[in-house]
């Protein structure tokens, strides 16, 4: 891995890492939807899931934020782009998702979370 990657996406183990490359499925005109999903619900705790595409699939980004992840995208060529999901984690005391940790942005927390959960303190 190159080192413009977040470093959420550097520290996470090669075999950990769930790859879906779906470029000659958009090619010719297939949708990959289902393909994305069952190899999302394979992704192992602490592991991504690398998409490959032809475009940027912004849609698929608040689609894969409902199931608790955070995303990281680049745009290799026109037609060539690289897609990171890095599954989040929730708080103990409240359930709400907050970005992986070393994450370059912000977190996504809730103020109305209670003082006692990790992501709150």
């Amino acid at each position: 891995m190159t080192d413009d990657l977040p470093l959420a996406v550097r520290l996470i183990a090669p075999a950990r890492i769930v790859t879906a490359d779906v470029r000659d499925e958009l090619r010719r005109g297939e949708e990959p939807f289902a393909r994305i999903m069952a190899a999302r619900a394979a992704v192992p705790d602490g592991g991504a899931l690398l998409v490959r595409a032809i475009f940027e699939p912004a849609p698929l980004y608040r689609v894969m934020e409902r199931h608790g992840f955070a995303h990281h995208s680049e745009a290799l060529a026109p037609d060539d782009w690289r897609i990171w999901f890095i599954r989040r984690s929730s708080c103990s005391t409240c359930g709400r998702w907050s970005r992986p940790s070393r994450w370059p942005t912000r977190s996504l927390h809730s103020r109305r979370c209670r003082p006692t959960g990790p992501c709150c303190r």
